[in-house]
């Protein structure tokens, strides 16, 4: 069978399609990257709300700051992703005992790294594409002399209105890479045994 010709206006309309294809995916990628800084700056906006109400007695405080890391971070993920390899060799028991407990435990390291941070303001830097389904915001957090600079960096997953933080990078150290090496040398010292793990996070939160 001879070979099918294409015309030269197919070839124009072929090219048209592509162009326009690129335009839209280019658009989303735009869209995408603008709606994870509008994201980050209106999560910022309600943790300096809630830093600055002196109304609230601490604990109070605090319990609305740990309340607000659960709703804008992706614990769930950020849970496998700081016990890996060991989360796929667990039982889904295993898994589920170490999630319920991993929530808390994610809150207090981010109440930990941010309640201090009253009267400081954060001003986005830029944005970029980051690993496949996830956007780097670049930030710094500046105190109110601005004498003391931060470079920090948020990693948002997530469609637009349901977005999450997987990772917070802080002057270049990664929040959650952080906590699996702590839990990688504490796993391999307890075989693996994520219920160990579970068992000690829960011990500490008491």
């Amino acid at each position: 069978m001879a070979p099918t010709k294409i015309s030269k206006t197919s070839i124009r309309l072929l090219g048209c399609a592509a162009v326009v294809s690129l335009l839209v995916a280019g658009g989303a990628v735009v869209a995408a990257t603008s709606q994870a800084a509008m994201f980050v700056q209106k999560a910022a906006t309600e943790a300096i709300a809630i830093l600055s109400n002196k109304s609230l007695a601490d604990q109070d405080r605090r319990a609305q700051f740990r309340a607000a890391i659960l709703k804008h971070f992706d614990a769930p993920a950020i849970g496998q992703f700081v016990v890996q390899p060991y989360w796929s060799r667990a039982s889904p028991e295993q898994q589920s005992r170490f999630q319920s407990v991993f929530a808390g435990t994610l809150a207090k390291i981010y109440t930990d790294r941010f309640y201090d941070y009253d009267g400081q303001s954060l001003q986005i830097k830029s944005i970029q594409a980051g690993a496949p389904g996830t956007t780097m915001v670049r930030s710094t957090i500046s105190t109110p002399t601005g004498r003391n600079v931060y470079d920090v960096d948020w990693i948002v997953t997530g469609p637009a209105g349901r977005e999450k933080f997987l990772d917070v990078v802080i002057d270049g150290v990664s929040t959650s890479t952080t906590t699996k090496q702590d839990y990688g040398s504490f796993l391999r010292q307890a075989n693996g045994n994520l219920d160990a793990l579970t068992a000690a996070l829960k011990a500490r939160a008491n």
